[in-house]
């Protein structure tokens, strides 16, 4: 009994020692913690008043998604013909309207269907006769300029505006298919099946963030899967220029989220740029991530810097685990969403 406490003493003290050694280590190998990475990493106009004036003044397009969307146009868009599911829809949905304006789902017997969520700005549609399933025996001939053409007009035709489409930034990828009997002596046949277009979003040059438009082309130059995230764009209220957190409050606020969550040393690279951000979205002073969705619930965007911290890559063959990397938004405005 004496040497188990004696022993579980020992341990508990040494484990007091290699504790406070190791707290010490980390403070003397990284005394300003990331701040040298987060000060390369800001873009100029943080904390310049003219530049945040300007953001304060963009040129909304009008109308936006939730008033210019047509469920007419756009089963003719993608030429779909679909049918209200009455149990995926409000009883107040109508589906004489031709709008759809509700939370509601549309299908048909082929097994089509579109979801909108229109309050959110989410629109989902899918056809699964022109999945690359489908057309396994038909090679994807579509030209990537015909692909992102198609993209951008059906978009239009579902109400996206077109003056908030980065097309410039497009991201276009093939979807190329492998495979091959399991009896056969044939070599294995590649097909390119589908042509994916990811369309990101701007207002007055600005990119908006967490949204965005996704379609993917199939063999004929149809749409067989189309996502949009587009909710309307409002400033939030109460933003104001004179408002404006200085640069080193902004790198402070950088500095202090990463130290909260990597280790010194452990980040080869950070990245950021300032964009439009929803207000819910964005990491506060003194708030950690977690709490950040459910304590902060004001509506619209505002200017924030949105920061990815890109983590160091462990060395070939030396059995470290490579660590995930970090991004989050932080404000460069004060608003009574914002405010403490």
């Amino acid at each position: 009994m004496k040497c188990s406490r004696w022993l579980t003493q020992s341990l508990l003290a040494v484990g007091m020692v290699l504790a406070v050694v190791s707290g010490l280590e980390a403070v003397d190998g990284c005394p300003d913690g990331f701040l040298e990475l987060v000060e390369k990493s800001i873009p100029r106009g943080v904390g310049d008043p003219d530049v945040m004036a300007q953001l304060l003044k963009p040129t909304i397009a009008t109308p936006q998604l939730s008033e210019a969307f047509n469920r007419l146009k756009a089963q003719e868009a993608v030429g779909d013909k679909l049918v209200i599911d009455r149990t995926k829809c409000p009883s107040r949905s109508s589906e004489e309207d031709g709008e759809g304006k509700d939370d509601c789902t549309f299908r048909n017997d082929l097994g089509s269907a579109m979801r909108l969520k229109l309050d959110l700005g989410k629109i989902a549609y899918l056809n699964p006769d022109r999945s690359f399933e489908s057309n396994l025996l038909q090679d994807n001939k579509i030209t990537e300029e015909q692909a992102l053409k198609t993209s951008q007009e059906v978009l239009a035709a579902f109400g996206v505006p077109g003056s908030e489409i980065n097309a410039n930034r497009a991201v276009v990828r093939e979807l190329m298919v492998a495979g091959r009997g399991t009896r056969s002596t044939k070599p294995h046949e590649i097909h390119r099946a589908e042509i994916h277009i990811l369309l990101p979003r701007r207002v007055s040059g600005t990119p908006v963030f967490d949204s965005e438009a996704k379609t993917a082309i199939d063999a004929r130059g149809q749409v067989a899967r189309l996502h949009i995230k587009w909710p309307d764009f409002q400033l939030a209220p109460g933003l104001s220029a004179r408002e404006m957190l200085s640069r080193a409050d902004v790198i402070r606020m950088v500095d202090t989220e990463l130290s909260k969550e990597n280790m010194c040393k452990s980040l080869s690279e950070v990245r950021a740029s300032i964009a439009y951000v929803p207000t819910r979205e964005l990491t506060l002073p003194d708030q950690g991530s977690d709490e950040r969705d459910s304590n902060n619930t004001g509506n619209g965007y505002m200017p924030a810097l949105v920061v990815y911290a890109v983590p160091t890559e462990p060395k070939e063959d030396s059995g470290d685990i490579a660590m995930a990397g970090q991004q989050f938004a932080v404000p460069l405005l004060k608003s009574s969403s914002t405010e403490q």
